[in-house]
């Protein structure tokens, strides 16, 4: 089995995107899974924190902590080549990850939280370094379905986890959580 260091170095500027100064590593360990698709990374976020829904629309804006939080992640991410951002159809993942896009020169594409199969294939055709914005019930599932370990939803004031999958052309996968951004509760 290779060492958590050499799938670091064969992922596509993993390194780099471990060294950005916006990024605060977690005390977690990382974890590694058996799996075998081409090279690449994944960075994988909740969508920042959501103001209050009294009309019950379901589909709140950021919150102005929400909006710092995805400029955070924006300057996190700004150096590791993105060639692809998806989220779900809501304000929230979309005002999440416009900053990301932005900064890249992307459009942010849309997919189905609860398709995480076809996010999959997604990313894997994207060919370089991905960020997806999801939710408090898809970002475990999401690291799962991409080959990491299986992780239970975030907490309801959760919006800090930055989940990173790495995977090479041997068949392994290595699953990080960093936080980024101001510490949420």
């Amino acid at each position: 089995m290779p060492s958590r260091r050499a799938l670091l170095r064969s992922a596509a500027l993993a390194p780099a995107a471990l060294a950005a100064p916006a990024l605060l590593a977690a005390p977690a360990d990382a974890t590694a899974k058996s799996h075998a698709p081409a090279a690449g990374v994944v960075y994988i976020v909740r969508h920042a924190e959501k103001a209050a829904d009294p009309d019950k629309a379901g589909d709140p804006p950021l919150r102005p902590e929400g909006e710092a939080r995805a400029q955070a992640l924006a300057r996190a991410l700004g150096g590791v080549g993105l060639v692809g951002v998806w989220c779900s159809a809501f304000t929230r993942t979309r005002a999440t990850a416009a900053p990301t896009a932005q900064h890249a020169g992307l459009t942010v594409g849309e997919h189905d939280p609860h398709d995480a199969a076809g996010l999959r294939a997604l990313v894997h055709a994207a060919k370089g370094p991905c960020l997806v914005v999801g939710h408090s019930n898809t970002v475990g599932k999401l690291v799962a379905a991409l080959g990491g370990p299986t992780l239970p939803d975030l907490a309801e004031g959760e919006y800090d986890a930055l989940d990173v999958v790495f995977w090479s052309n041997e068949p392994q996968v290595l699953h990080q959580r960093l936080r980024y951004g101001a510490p949420s509760a």
